[in-house]
This record gives structure tokens, sequence and C-alpha cells, in this order.
């Protein structure tokens, strides 16, 4: 059990306990049995052994919130000192594959190479094409998006009353 929940289960079993001795009390009070004096001597043991055991688990409960009121007095005292600084990594750790150093990066970015050109003017070329091709379609009304709207759900409306006469129509016809 837990350090607190066993002694607040073991007080109200004492209490449980000084009930029945006091209700065996007031029963054999009440009815006069032939064996008065064993259920008068029972339900005083109760009471005499609840009592006791209620205020032991009492008192050792009292105690241990006092200690750990202590524990954090004494705790408070001494603040405790929480760093939270992001760890540093080496990035060499992380490298997958060989790479060349940054040097070399740098002066193969500063190079230029006459590969990429023809590719460059193909793309370009194609790029004018397209341009010329799309300049050439005639282009439609743009409209904007309200008036589009409006339009639509007015052709939306004549559709639903097209298709509510339609069916009136027929069930005149049935």
């Amino acid at each position: 059990m837990n350090k607190k929940s066993g002694p607040v289960l073991r007080f109200i079993l004492g209490g449980y306990l000084v009930f029945l001795g006091i209700s065996v009390l007031t029963q054999a009070n009440q009815t006069q049995p032939s064996d008065l004096g064993i259920k008068i001597g029972f339900g005083a043991l109760f009471i005499a052994v609840g009592g006791v055991y209620a205020f032991a688990q009492l008192r050792s409960l009292y105690l241990i919130i006092k200690e750990e009121r202590e524990e954090q007095s004494d705790s408070d005292e001494e603040p405790i000192q929480h760093s939270f600084e992001k760890p540093r990594h080496d990035q060499s750790l992380y490298r997958t594959a060989p790479m060349p150093a940054d040097e070399v990066r740098r002066r193969m970015s500063a190079q230029t190479t006459d590969l990429g050109d023809p590719i460059k003017r193909t793309s370009e070329n194609q790029k004018k094409q397209a341009a010329e091709k799309i300049s050439e379609e005639p282009q439609a009304e743009e409209k904007d998006p309200v008036s589009l709207a409006i339009e639509i759900m007015q052709d939306e409306d004549n559709n639903r009353m097209k298709t509510t006469e339609e069916s009136e129509k027929d069930y005149e016809e049935k």
C-alpha cells in the first residue's frame, strides 16, 4: 500500500470497530438477552480495540505528514539548479558519405563550367516557344469570383425549378 493510504484505511477500520461495538451495546440494551454480560463485554472490547487502533493510525499519519513538511522545508532552503543547455554535437558523427572539405566546395562553386550552357539555351528556347503558343490562343474573359458564384447559384436554382416542374407534371399524369 501507499505510505499515506495504509494508515487512512486502518483508521477507517478502527472507526468501524468502534461503530460495531456501539451497535452491539445498544442492541443488547434494547433486547435484554440472557447472555447480556457477554454481549456487553464484546461490545466494550470492540470499542476499546477500535479506538486504540484508530488513534494509533491517526498518530502515524500525522507523523508522516510532519516528516514530509520538514523535508519540503529543508529542500526549499537549497534550490536545485537545472541547466537546460542544448548539447553540442560533432557534425562529423552524422556524416554518411565522404564529402569534400569546405575550401574545396567553395572553389568548386566559384568555378564555372561550360557543360551546362547548351542545356540552359535549349530550356530558354522551349520557354519562349511555350510563351508564344499561349499568347496566340484566345483568352477567355476573366470574371470576378463573386459574379461567377452568383451565376452558378442562379443556374442551380433554374435546374431545381425545372426538376420540380417535371415532377409535378409526372404526378398529375399519374
